[in-house]
């Protein structure tokens, strides 16, 4: 219903922005989160929350308090809203692409997850027809609307998991949140997107067809340089492009002393960002694509891999390229993941499947 797409759209605005505040931060703020859900078929229940950085939860109380109430207050822009619905009629139109990829354990976990939430299991070419049937109906003042009136009608309960269990922590915690109530919010006002920087990669070199595997009838080219191309077109998923770049000899290439920074390279290269261009501008310039930057070590190779549309395949290559020749390597990108890995490092071991995951 209008209700549910409403919900999507102004928890993506929101979650948007506090996202760009957790890289701005250098980790202090993480993994921010929202959901609205009937609990026990009788009472709706909407949350809000983040993980902060080991004793810093009153920065992240009164990000999000201030956050919210600054949504509340001024509503999300017409900029905004626009690129979220931009954006999600990508990942719909992705999503009805690709369903045939889905795994039978994918497909039961959805259905166990509307059991649970009370909702009905739809096909993606389902929430696309509903998306489309409603799209004129997602304006501004609607979202606005519906957000206030489900994230302002009542008071907050607050909840705080802090390990030092320090005493006078419930009242600190009040005092935070009241405190954090006098700051004033002004509208929200975004950074405007710049023109992506790496355009030109130098003097366009030549492929040369070298052969064709038996297995696959995948074709293989080599550049000038010595960069090989492994090509595989098919007729299913028409309009998606499956990107995969290797680069490089991986694990095998990386001393022991070197090891420690695998986890590290796994989130902090893409969170370093590019040297033109850090983290957030990237998200701006391509906002609305089904564009990612997805970076991690395999044994043999340093891979770079994304699913995209078809008119978002060359800027998602130019965007694997700079990653490799032009990486930024900020020390925000750093910190942030240092952090996320220091939480991580603490906290898995509070459920059995995280344990075996790691393990």
């Amino acid at each position: 219903n209008l209700e549910y797409w409403t919900h999507l759209l102004s928890t993506r605005a929101l979650i948007n922005r506090i996202d760009t505040l957790a890289y701005e931060s250098g980790g202090r703020i993480l993994s921010p989160s929202m959901s609205s859900e009937i609990s026990l078929e009788s009472v709706r229940v909407s949350q809000i929350g983040v993980t902060t950085a080991d004793r810093d939860w009153d920065f992240g109380l009164s990000t999000l308090e201030q956050k919210l109430r600054q949504a509340v207050e001024f509503g999300f822009t017409e900029d905004e809203i626009k690129k979220q619905l931009t954006a999600l009629e990508n990942e719909l139109q992705l999503s009805v692409e690709t369903a045939g990829d889905s795994s039978s354990a994918t497909l039961a976990n959805r259905v166990m997850n509307a059991v649970d939430s009370g909702y009905v299991i739809a096909s993606p070419q389902t929430d696309l027809s509903i998306f489309y049937e409603l799209r004129d109906q997602l304006t501004v003042k609607s979202i606005n609307e519906a957000f206030r009136k489900r994230w302002a009608s009542q008071p907050p309960r607050l909840y705080l998991t802090e390990r030092s269990n320090a005493p006078g922590l419930e009242k600190t915690l009040l005092e935070t949140y009241a405190e954090s109530q006098q700051t004033k919010v002004t509208p929200y006002v975004e950074k405007a997107a710049t023109e992506f920087a790496y355009q030109n990669f130098g003097k366009p070199g030549k492929a040369k067809l070298i052969g064709t595997s038996k297995y696959g009838h995948i074709l293989r080219y080599r550049f000038d340089n010595g960069v090989m191309l492994n090509i595989k077109q098919t007729d299913f998923e028409k309009s998606v492009v499956y990107i995969s770049a290797r680069v490089g000899k991986g694990l095998m290439a990386l001393t022991q002393e070197q090891s420690a920074l695998i986890n590290l390279y796994n989130v902090g290269m893409s969170t370093g960002g590019l040297k033109a261009h850090d983290i957030n501008d990237l998200k701006r310039i391509f906002a609305g694509t089904t564009m990612g930057l997805e970076a991690t070590v395999e044994t043999n190779a340093f891979v770079l891999k994304q699913a995209v549309k078809n008119e978002d395949a060359l800027n998602q290559l130019r965007v694997f390229a700079a990653l490799m020749i032009d990486g930024g390597y900020r020390e925000q990108g750093k910190s942030f993941t240092l952090q996320m890995l220091s939480n991580y490092l603490e906290t898995y071991q509070e459920s059995p499947e995280e344990v075996q995951a790691v393990n």
